[in-house]
């Protein structure tokens, strides 16, 4: 069986989105049962840790599942609203460092939460065009 660069570069993103998911999914765990460690009691948010849970837990399901047609309208819906969350949880960084009360840092930071947010819908529909293309 021949690897073509197109199915070895979808792998290496798998492999990246299924690390990123296996950390949110503990980091979201970990959040929950231990909120004293992670946050104050001023920024606890249960909302916050389960849509973290809810995306990591999808990008740990296997792509393969989620080609299918009847789960890949709710697959795509779940990373598009990802895909949302993470503009939304960069765009107060990027306004405050273009206000001035942030570092620079932030904007490669936000650029990366970005990026690993928009491949996750575009690896997706790559799974599913690799296959149609067989």
């Amino acid at each position: 069986m021949s690897v073509t660069s197109s199915k070895l570069l979808y792998y290496l993103i798998r492999a990246c989105l299924a690390l990123l998911g296996l950390f949110l999914m503990t980091a979201s765990v970990f959040s929950i049962f231990y909120p004293d460690i992670v946050h104050s009691e001023s920024s606890r948010s249960y909302l916050r840790d389960v849509t973290l849970m809810v995306y990591g837990g999808a990008l740990l399901v296997p792509f393969r599942w989620l080609r299918r047609s009847f789960l890949f309208p709710l697959a795509l819906l779940i990373f598009t609203l990802g895909v949302m969350w993470a503009v939304y949880a960069s765009l107060p960084g990027v306004v405050g460092f273009i206000q001035g009360r942030k570092s620079w840092l932030i904007l490669p930071v936000s650029a990366i939460f970005l990026v690993l947010a928009v491949i996750a819908p575009a690896a997706l529909i790559m799974r599913r065009r690799l296959d149609v293309v067989k």
